[in-house]
């Protein structure tokens, strides 16, 4: 089921980023280390999102479909975490502010829409 591929994602995240900043350093590990940390936050928060957004639809909406929710959550966690990743990006390039964050949310919440 993917609520097990969800607590795996979280599992691979959280170890792989331990492993990474516990063994590496990113400004001096090389040209993998960045992708690999952003991979490793992608996947954990899009474990622990999926979870939680499914969590909290199975605790208010006890009676909608449980395979619509499933599938909801995880739009809403992979979009979360591509969200995340995104910010981490720019604010490593020194590009993010109030103007991109407003044009981040606008683009999301239409690809929200849209997923829909």
């Amino acid at each position: 089921m993917r609520i097990g591929f969800w607590i795996f994602c979280q599992i691979l995240g959280i170890s792989g980023l331990t492993l990474i900043l516990w063994r590496f350093s990113p400004q001096t590990g090389g040209a993998w280390v960045i992708p690999a940390v952003y991979t490793s936050i992608f996947l954990f928060v899009y474990g622990a999102a999926s979870q939680v957004g499914y969590s909290m639809r199975r605790w208010l909406w006890k009676k909608q479909a449980l395979n619509e929710m499933i599938r909801t959550a995880g739009r809403q966690g992979f979009l979360l975490a591509l969200m995340c990743v995104v910010v981490l990006v720019l604010l490593a390039a020194n590009l993010f502010n109030l103007w991109t964050a407003t044009l981040l949310m606008i683009i999301f919440l239409f690809l929200e829409l849209y997923g829909r």
